[in-house]
């Protein structure tokens, strides 16, 4: 059921605001969310490497702590959350740059089209992420792998500063609740995104 729906869901957004803004806008938003799959599956070290240093700053500025001292927020192993975020975070920059009036056309099909296959494959990396579902719904280029489905998983236990907690909270959060407020915030910033693009088209 959670697999139908966040399908569902994050497939209406992408169709829809794709069939809105135009087939430029959809082909920036498909290019954002392989470029992010891509970057996942091949520089998910490197990622994880920033984030640590991330957190390394934080807890240095809020704790006093010596950085060195500072256990890893996520490991190649156990990613945590960390990708999943890093993830939502490019398709949702993507989101906001294929909003530019550059990249905005007439409302198409082919937006329409391009905006279901974006959705599908944010689901499908999602669905695989959460393991909401036994098997893994297919993705290009081989990307529905093991290291893919590590997205959401038991993180390195760490300190008390905020990203910490943060990282603590979302891993004992069950998946079922986790896929439900991840529809809901899918659904609130279609309806912004909807919003914008009803006024740059009056704007127009």
């Amino acid at each position: 059921m959670e697999t139908l729906v966040i399908l569902a869901t994050i497939m209406a957004v992408f169709g829809v605001l794709g069939f809105q803004r135009g087939t430029r806008s959809a082909v920036v938003n498909t290019v954002v969310v392989l470029g992010g799959l891509l970057a996942i599956k091949f520089g998910s070290a490197r990622i994880i490497g920033f984030i640590n240093k991330l957190h390394k700053g934080v807890h240095f500025f809020l704790a006093s702590d010596v950085p060195t001292n500072v256990q890893p927020l996520a490991t190649n192993d156990q990613p945590g959350p960390w990708l999943v975020i890093v993830f939502i975070v490019l398709v949702a920059l993507g989101l906001l740059v294929s909003q530019l009036k550059m990249f905005r056309g007439a409302p198409s099909i082919g937006g329409l089209l391009l905006g279901l296959v974006g959705g599908y494959l944010v689901s499908a990396y999602l669905v695989d992420a959460l393991a909401l579902s036994a098997a893994a719904l297919p993705l290009p280029f081989g990307l529905s792998s093991a290291k893919l489905a590590q997205g959401i998983a038991t993180a390195p236990e760490a300190g008390k500063d905020i990203l910490s907690r943060l990282n603590t909270a979302l891993g004992s959060v069950d998946k079922k609740t986790l896929a439900t407020l991840l529809a809901v915030i899918l659904a609130l910033f279609f309806i912004a995104a909807l919003r914008l693009s009803n006024k740059g088209s009056q704007k127009g």
